[in-house]
């Protein structure tokens, strides 16, 4: 067993409580090491998997890092892949059939910051590595966005993409046993920053685009049938959490920008450029923004809602912001008072944010956690005790404002977004 991370390297810190049936707890990973999140996983057991990164602050090295907590958030296990010579980030977690884990991550060399590659990785529940492969993308591609979904067949599907220099799409499909069976990078097609893949029916892929307000579809050979395959309803980007309820409909979370008529130049406005002009006055008002649809092309049928506070740039959990295991009761998380200069190491205080819906997407409650640092939530998972569980990070900035070091911070709720019988700390 591989414990190359232990909590003697680390000073772990955990609060827990019970709430009836429910258990809630907070749960920090701190040390003088920069720490991110990247992915959650709960098991059968209700034991939760956590996958990111971490390395010394401001530093080019970072390694794998994957740990476990209980379903009481007691720290269970860890393993932390590293290399000499090379960086390396875990992104995803999968459950495979056979009981084992899948992770995938980017490899990069730590003197030019070249040489990237997918690493896929199967290992056991008890952190053995089973296996591994990887691979090689050219010597001048930067590999700046992955994201690994199952297809038929227990197929694995990596999507991202490269920068050569200019941003084009990539799409890797493995099997069960990690092998290559298909690749292609879309040199000929427009940039198209995929966040999520799904396999339809058809044989086809339904990709959605991050960071402008279209679809993507493509055929069983890869090919590209269309970068723009339908408008997002209310121009929604940076769509980080989506959840497919049927075959042919599902529930998204994403930015939603409210940009004055007569700044809207075209449809393709980006969350990133909308913030940018914000800077001499606030233009712009960045809320998260709820959808449901139908049909994965067709928008002439969908439910749209919207959530935010008045004067601050909230924004989306940025690995995964909506999650249900019943439709009646759907959690949504992001970021309250995300810093637009600095999304990740903000000077300024700011919050989880978490809100309940119903299927028709209409807000039962929505609750604020803390605000003594600069918060910044990247994942959110339903549980199978109805509650939810919020992680990401958290930066001390008035500690050290400048030393870029961030510590992991993961909050279990219950169903009613509580911690025992208390709310979360309410935003001013």
């Amino acid at each position: 067993m591989k414990k190359i991370l232990s909590i003697l390297f680390f000073l772990i810190a955990v609060i827990h409580y019970s709430n009836g049936q429910q258990v809630t707890y907070e749960y920090v990973l701190a040390s003088k090491n920069d720490e991110s999140i990247n992915a959650l996983l709960e098991d059968n057991n209700q034991s939760i998997y956590v996958t990111g990164s971490c390395g010394k602050p401001d530093s080019r090295k970072h390694s794998g890092l994957v740990f476990k907590l209980n379903k009481n958030g007691l720290f269970v296990d860890s393993i932390h892949i590293a290399y000499s010579d090379n960086s390396l980030i875990i992104e995803n977690i999968l459950h495979d059939t056979t009981n084992s884990l899948i992770l995938s991550g980017i490899k990069t060399d730590t003197i030019d910051s070249k040489h990237y590659a997918i690493n896929l990785f199967k290992i056991d529940t008890s952190f053995n590595i089973l296996h591994q492969e990887q691979y090689n993308l050219p010597d001048d591609y930067k590999l700046s966005v992955q994201v690994t979904r199952f297809g038929e067949n227990n197929n694995i599907l990596v999507i991202g993409t490269v920068k050569i220099p200019f941003s084009k799409m990539f799409f890797y499909k493995f099997n069960k046993n990690l092998d290559s069976l298909s690749a292609k990078i879309y040199l000929n097609n427009p940039s198209i920053y995929p966040y999520e893949i799904k396999e339809l029916n058809n044989g086809n892929y339904w990709i959605l685009r991050g960071l402008y307000s279209y679809y993507a579809l493509i055929d069983s050979n890869l090919n590209m049938i269309s970068p723009q395959q339908g408008v997002i309803p209310n121009y929604l980007n940076s769509s980080y959490g989506l959840k497919w309820d049927s075959d042919s409909s599902f529930y998204l979370a994403a930015d939603f920008a409210i940009i004055p008529s007569k700044n809207r130049t075209n449809l393709l406005v980006s969350s990133i450029s909308a913030v940018q002009r914000s800077t001499s006055g606030r233009q712009t008002d960045h809320d998260i923004g709820l959808l449901k649809q139908y049909h994965p092309f067709d928008t002439t049928g969908y439910i749209f809602n919207s959530v935010g506070v008045v004067d601050t740039f909230d924004f989306p959990a940025a690995w995964g912001a909506l999650d249900y295991k019943n439709k009646d009761s759907i959690f949504i998380g992001g970021t309250k008072n995300v810093s637009w200069s600095n999304a990740l190491y903000g000077q300024q205080p700011a919050w989880y944010h978490l809100v309940q819906t119903d299927s028709m997407l209409n807000v039962r409650w929505e609750h604020f956690y803390y605000g003594d640092a600069y918060y910044f939530m990247s994942k959110l998972i339903a549980t199978s005790d109805g509650g939810c569980i919020m992680a990401g990070t958290r930066f001390d900035y008035k500690t050290h404002p400048w030393v870029h070091e961030r510590d992991i911070y993961i909050l279990k709720v219950n169903a009613e977004g509580l911690i025992t019988s208390t709310n979360g700390k309410s935003a001013p």
